[in-house]
């Protein structure tokens, strides 16, 4: 059996961002948490206390038109992964190296897990993955399945 842990954080308020920089960077000022995904990508999350106050910061000023700010916070479903061996569980699940990615918010990336598209962030102690909300039940039995097998 592997040792290690994986469950479903609370909900937290998330926004996908993708514009031109200048139009983009400005607004992120009052984010708890901003991941840049690509040049002109970033995903914003929050607690859900701060969801209607961030997004107002969001779109406070006219946005240009190429710009783009949508509240996902429906969308994803959090699942924490920690302990001794969560990157050989995350190794089994993903494709990636998620051992050489940076920690924190520097260190989110989409990826597949277990074949579904999933954003994965390594943690200090673990990762965090965010995965379409009605494929949770089916990640979590995935990762029942790999914590089961014999190491």
């Amino acid at each position: 059996m592997y040792q290690a842990n994986f469950q479903t954080h609370a909900m937290t308020a998330v926004f996908d961002l993708k514009g031109h920089p200048d139009d983009i960077l400005h607004r992120l000022e009052a984010a708890s948490l901003v991941y840049r995904l690509a040049p002109q990508h970033w995903l914003v999350r929050t607690t859900l206390a701060q969801e209607t106050l961030l997004f107002a910061h969001l779109t406070e000023a006219p946005c240009a038109p190429d710009t783009l700010i949508i509240n996902v916070s429906d969308a994803y479903a959090f699942i924490g992964i920690d302990g001794p061996e969560a990157d050989q569980m995350i190794a089994i699940a993903s494709p990636i190296d998620a051992w050489a990615m940076p920690v924190g918010a520097a260190g989110a990336t989409f990826t597949e897990v277990f074949g579904q598209k999933a954003l994965l962030i390594r943690q200090h102690h673990g990762y965090e993955i965010a995965v379409e909300g009605s494929y949770s039940e089916l990640i979590l039995d995935y990762f029942s399945r790999v914590k089961g097998l014999t190491t």
